[in-house]
């Protein structure tokens, strides 16, 4: 295992002591971390296209909650589904509605590294 499960843990850690919630994704929820204004327009731009796919495949995508995020630049988005979806196809779609294509990569590395469930945002 590598240092991203002790990175992760950490950030938690710090996040929690800051007084941030700690949001945890599961198989039917989609976490999108949108940083900047351009990150957000694309996500406005393929959520309709998305949702489309999935309705076609029987899973609906609805929204929960949309939140600043705690650069205070960027959203946070939280997305449900009606039925579950592997780990891998959910970071595929968080990353093709424009969620940070870092985390989402480190999130699939936590996961091949034996994190069952390693989707997070930190909510102000």
């Amino acid at each position: 295992m590598s240092d991203l499960a002790t990175t992760q843990a950490q950030a938690m850690e710090q996040a929690e002591a800051e007084g941030l919630e700690v949001i945890h994704g599961d198989s039917q929820t989609l976490l999108i971390d949108l940083d900047d204004a351009e990150s957000i327009r694309y996500y406005n731009e393929q959520l309709p296209s998305i949702k489309k796919e999935l309705e076609a495949r029987g899973n609906k995508l609805t929204k929960k909650q949309s939140y600043t995020s705690k650069s205070g630049v960027g959203r946070h988005v939280i997305l449900k589904l009606k039925h579950p979806l592997p780990l891998e196809q959910r970071l595929i779609i968080q990353a093709c509605l424009g969620s940070d294509r870092v985390k989402e990569f480190l999130s699939l590395m936590r996961f091949v590294d034996g994190d069952p469930e390693p989707c997070l945002l930190f909510k102000p």
